[in-house]
């Protein structure tokens, strides 16, 4: 997957039942239309809270200009603020950055419904974006609270909605409770787009709980609420509720139900929604067993999605998994195998996606290490009381009997501060190269990336170079992802925070999946890679620690090969028939000899670029060396200057009769 972007509505669902596989494709669609509707709403202009379901919105090259043309914190925090909100789509960070201004310039204003909204939408983005749902639970409590002291009955409904979702991720409080404060808040604030958020939300958190019956009831009320207004929510609702009745058994209701929604298919308005309608229909027409009209569906949205700049992840993914249940329906299963193949190359994409997002709140784990340096005080502390003590024993020479057992406990809080001691120290050491990585080899990397952003933002590139810069841009974001995990991997395992988990893992696929992953940059750089691993082969040892070893090998291989030259991988048992090895050849620049008795060790050497210019942290072979040491294993390297480089990681083998991960 080249298009890494969460649309706000596709993670929402995600978050709310935190596993995709799971997610029934009508109430996605139903998730899609309810918080894209929020999203064209929520922080609106002076107009009311939500927004006419289709009404196109401003660029924002208009906004920016808007800016420069209003004077006054309020107006100038309503502009800020919609900046923000449609930023934080493909930006969260810029995002969230314009609304921390926003909110400033509304405080600043004494305005409340500015900050109320504000908040709102900082809550929103923490929720589903950054998925940091502390700080969304502070926002929308704040938000709630002052709402709740202007009376501001619709920004009540929203905030208490949302909070029932941080309570239902949390498992914290009563979801329901909040809930049915949301509903309250909603009916009198008189907006029918709030009542049927509330509705669809209920429907949500019934459904998780296998309470179709509850469910059946909030289905029927956002069907009717939306019906004089927005067909599409109608539909959404109405597939919502097919499901609900046949899991209660009631088949010939629910049937009936998607003969009604089939009556009012030539009066929605397909080019609005694409993507909603495509999979709302192709799902009323499966449950009518029209498999045609439901592949034709399914076949135009998917092309009209292609045709799009950059296509939609989630939506690939779900027209994808569609097409395949469908072909299952029809006994097709060669149809139904080809879509459910691209259907995983998705879901590892969008796994690649959250762990790049995630990768930088694991950033801020970092800052830990500097809780060190308050432990020297400590140290101090310690040291003066172990001299007291020292002058105490020296006093109570004259008592002979109580000596010996002074001595003693003496000795053992002075071993326990000698054991501090060096900790502290090893712990300093390792903060210490870390920060010199940090600083060397970050920094140069996350400028130029930020560089690239302001342009685009800025709108200094054209089209053209825009797309000719993208494949730049993944391949740093790639690379700087790495370098992020082998720093937090390497200081976890020099504090002894890294404990293996061995399981059989087979060999073959977990080499296949990294070669997936980087053949973009072998094909860039005419690179011939190619694995010979066996798929009996298996190695008992951590899956995780495996494929990081197997990852950093292939960029270390890869980086230091010209272009044109080959990266080999290949394996064989030992002779000793419980060990196995794995080799990595390639034809590249090789090692210098001098460097390889330190190759395993960081150092204060700078890192060599690749021979495309690539960068890197010089973490990647002393972090393979650690995890094979963790995994009992041995790592082997032997390189000849213009000639290439051999790596060989030997490990255990699993029993034969030990299941393999992922079996």
């Amino acid at each position: 997957m080249t298009d890494g972007r969460l649309s706000l509505s596709m993670v929402l669902r995600f978050r709310l039942v935190d596993n995709v596989s799971s997610v029934p494709m009508q109430r996605l669609v139903g998730i899609v239309r309810r918080w894209g509707l929020v999203a064209l709403g929520l922080l609106g202009g002076g107009g009311p809270l939500w927004a006419a379901p289709f009404q196109a919105e401003p660029e924002l090259t208009t906004l920016r200009r808007q800016l420069t043309q209003v004077h006054t914190d309020t107006a100038r925090s309503r502009v800020l603020g919609e900046i923000g909100r449609r930023v934080s789509e493909e930006n969260p960070d810029s995002g969230l950055h314009c609304l921390y201004q926003s909110l400033h310039l509304a405080r600043r204003a004494r305005h409340a419904t500015g900050q109320v909204r504000t908040q709102c939408w900082l809550g929103h983005v923490y929720l589903y974006r950054m998925r940091d749902e502390a700080r969304a639970l502070q926002h929308l409590t704040q938000a709630r609270n002052l709402a709740s002291r202007t009376g501001d009955k619709r920004y009540l409904a929203k905030c208490h909605q949302l909070l029932a979702v941080v309570a239902q991720h949390q498992r914290m409080g009563n979801p329901l409770e909040m809930l049915a404060i949301a509903l309250k808040y909603a009916r009198q604030a008189g907006d029918w787009e709030v009542l049927c958020d509330v509705y669809e939300t209920g429907i949500d958190l019934y459904s998780l709980r296998n309470n179709h019956q509850e469910a059946e009831k909030y289905c029927r009320l956002s069907m009717a609420t939306s019906a004089p207004h927005n067909l599409h929510r109608l539909v959404t609702a109405g597939l919502d509720l097919c499901n609900a009745l046949e899991k209660m058994g009631k088949k010939a209701e629910a049937l009936a139900v998607a003969h009604q929604l089939a009556t009012v298919k030539h009066q929605l308005r397909p080019a609005d929604q694409p993507f909603v309608y495509a999979n709302d229909m192709a799902q009323v027409a499966m449950k009518l067993n029209r498999y045609a009209e439901a592949e034709t569906y399914l076949l135009d949205g998917l092309a009209t999605e292609n045709r799009r700049n950059r296509p939609d992840s989630l939506h690939l993914y779900y027209y994808y998994r569609n097409l395949a249940n469908l072909y299952v329906r029809q006994r097709n299963f060669e149809q139904a195998y080809h879509w459910s193949n691209r259907q995983a190359d998705i879901r590892l994409g969008l796994q690649h996606t959250r762990q790049t997002r995630d990768a930088k709140l694991r950033m801020t784990e970092l800052q830990a290490a500097l809780a060190v340096e308050k432990k020297e005080a400590e140290l101090a502390r310690l040291t003066a009381r172990q001299q007291r003590q020292w002058g105490y024993l020296l006093g109570a020479l004259v008592l002979a009997g109580l000596l010996v057992g002074f001595v003693v406990v003496l000795q053992r809080k002075q071993r326990r501060i000698e054991r501090q001691r060096r900790q502290l120290a090893r712990l300093n050491a390792t903060k210490d190269k870390l920060f010199a990585v940090l600083a060397h080899d970050l920094r140069s990397p996350v400028t130029g990336l930020a560089n690239y952003l302001s342009l685009i933002e800025w709108g200094a590139l054209r089209p053209d170079e825009f797309t000719g810069a993208l494949p730049r841009l993944r391949h740093q974001l790639h690379a700087l992802q790495t370098t992020l995990d082998n720093l937090l991997y390497w200081a976890a395992s020099q504090m002894d925070g890294l404990r293996p988990r061995p399981d059989a893992v087979p060999l073959w696929s977990a080499v296949a999946r990294e070669i997936a992953a980087f053949e973009p940059v072998a094909n860039a750089k005419d690179i011939a890679l190619s694995s010979h691993v066996p798929e009996h082969a298996r190695w008992r040892a951590d899956p995780h620690h495996l494929a990081i070893v197997v990852r950093n090998l292939l960029q270390n291989a890869l980086k230091f090969t010209h272009p044109g030259g080959t990266v080999r991988i290949d394996y064989a048992d030992e002779p000793d028939g419980s060990t196995g090895r794995l080799t990595v050849t390639d034809t590249g620049v090789g090692i210098p000899p001098e460097h390889l008795p330190t190759l395993f060790e960081l150092t204060a050497r700078p890192s060599r670029s690749g021979t495309a210019q690539e960068s890197g942290a010089g973490l990647g072979l002393v972090l393979v060396h650690e995890l094979v040491r963790l995994n009992g294993g041995h790592l082997h390297v032997s390189s000849t200057v213009n000639r290439g480089t051999t790596v060989s990681v030997t490990l255990p083998l699993a029993s034969t009769e030990a299941e393999p991960v992922g079996a």
